[in-house]
Parts: structure tokens; sequence; C-alpha cells
């Protein structure tokens, strides 16, 4: 397998594809409308809006992925167990308190839509563990 700076390319790939098609799910189909109504969002809010800007949020998936990888790998953290529980770790201490920044200084201080990213955070961070433990 391909391998970049020690991180498994393939795994790390397969793990970013599969945390943006859970954001989907998240945002785009289970809490839709829900999520809509935490922001304060309507569908025509998003009428004209380009789809091309959907690739960044896959780049984003990518790099987090990546991420998770480099920091099991040099955490020396195997198993599926372990690298998930390592990877809920990294989502606890990093990813929510960087995603409380726009709970905190954005416009919108919604405790649902920031309880809606947390567990989507950390539902990522479990799935990218999950999926780095066996491309290790």
């Amino acid at each position: 397998m391909p391998k970049v700076l020690g991180v498994n390319v393939l795994g790390s790939a397969l793990a970013g594809l599969l945390m943006f098609l859970l954001g989907y799910i998240v945002y785009g189909v289970i809490f839709k409308t829900y999520s809509e109504m935490a922001y304060g969002y309507t569908m025509a809010d998003f009428e004209g809006t380009n789809p091309a800007w959907m690739i960044g949020g896959l780049v984003i998936e990518l790099v987090i992925a990546f991420g998770i990888a480099k920091m099991l790998k040099v955490a020396n953290v195997t198993g599926l167990q372990e690298s998930v529980k390592f990877a809920v770790m990294l989502g606890l201490l990093l990813a929510i308190p960087l995603a409380a920044y726009n709970f905190i200084y954005g416009i919108h201080h919604s405790v649902p839509a920031f309880l809606i990213n947390s567990g989507h955070l950390l539902v990522n961070f479990a799935i990218a563990g999950a999926i780095l433990s066996r491309f290790e």
C-alpha cells in the first residue's frame, strides 16, 4: 500500500470518504430539517449556491482522516478498540473545542446545532479510528 509520511494513503482516503458520506447522511438526511431550523436557514437560502463548494468539504474530511492516521501512527496506537478510543479522544479534545469557536463567536448561538455538530464530529472520528485500524 502506498504511504505518505508513514500513513497508508488508501486507508486515509477511505476514512475521509466515509466521513464525508456520514456528513451527507447527518446533515442532508437525518437532521436536514432540524439542522436548518437550528441554524435559522431555509432551503431558499441555498438556492443559487455553487455545489462545487462541497469539494472543499471532501478535502477537509480527507485532511482530517490523514491527520488522525498520522496521530495514530505517532502514538503507536494499534487495534480496533484502541484506535477508536484514541480517535474519539482527539475529537473530544481538539475537534469539538474547535467547532465551539463558531458556537461562541458566531451569530447563531444554537445549542441544538452545536450538539448536532459535536455528535457528528465524534461519530466521524470514531469511524475514522475504526477504518484506520485496519490499515496500520
